[in-house]
């Protein structure tokens, strides 16, 4: 209920466009058929906490001005996911508990990605991506999607502050 009045904040505006545009990137088809994604929950949520880390990381080169945005985008994914916890049956007892679990695998994916692209080469990208995407043990294309992630972070970076404020948030093709 709350989530209507924070999305109403130039902030929260911002978050719901740039959230939209992180979704529907990550559903694109090609990420599942060419990528090999898993098309699972765990599989979609991975691949989201791909995506909400790169425009996070993008978000956080405007420094303290981006954080009130930064704040308000992982707001909307954690309403996100009340939402769609609720929607699939979950019941109103145990979705907070679960909210805050999908949380906390979120903030662990960001800061191993962190690190992990700061490494000179692929290998603890991809095997991160292993786990948190393909779900260990599910064939797939870590490597490509890692790939992915380094060629998506100089573009995001060349979007404007002007256009993220605006809630746009392009994505280069999974290809």
């Amino acid at each position: 209920m709350l989530s209507w009045l924070r999305s109403q904040s130039a902030p929260g505006q911002t978050a719901a466009g740039l959230y939209g545009s992180i979704v529907t990137h990550a559903r694109e088809t090609s990420f599942y058929l060419a990528g090999g994604v898993p098309d699972t929950m765990e599989g979609r949520f991975g691949l989201i906490g791909v995506h909400m880390f790169l425009a996070l990381e993008r978000i956080r080169l405007e420094g303290d001005r981006g954080q009130e945005v930064a704040r308000a985008l992982l707001e909307a994914f954690m309403t996100d996911m009340d939402d769609n916890m609720r929607e699939i049956g979950i019941g109103d007892t145990v979705v907070p508990r679960r909210v805050k679990k999908a949380a906390a695998a979120l903030q662990e994916h960001l800061a191993a990605y962190r690190g992990a692209v700061a490494a000179p080469d692929d290998r603890a990208l991809t095997d991160l991506l292993a786990r948190y995407v393909y779900v260990a043990g599910d064939s797939g294309q870590p490597a490509r999607l890692a790939a992915f992630m380094r060629r998506a972070a100089p573009h995001l970076n060349a979007q404007t502050w002007e256009a993220l404020t605006a809630g746009t948030l392009s994505f280069p093709p999974f290809a």
